[in-house]
C-alpha cells in the first residue's frame, strides 16, 4: 500500500512539473511574440 501511495505522489509531482514547464514555455513564447511585434512596430 505504501508503494502505491508513493507511486501516486510521484505521478502527481511529475504531472505538476510538466504543467509548470508547459506554462513557462507558453509564457516565453508569448513574450517572444510580443518582442517581435514591438520590433516590427518600431521599425515600421
Amino acid at each position: 500500500m505504501a508503494s502505491l501511495a508513493s507511486l501516486a505522489s510521484l505521478a502527481s509531482l511529475a504531472s505538476m512539473a510538466s504543467l509548470a514547464s508547459m506554462a513557462s514555455l507558453a509564457s516565453m513564447a508569448s513574450l517572444a511574440s510580443l518582442a517581435s511585434l514591438a520590433s516590427t512596430a518600431s521599425t515600421a
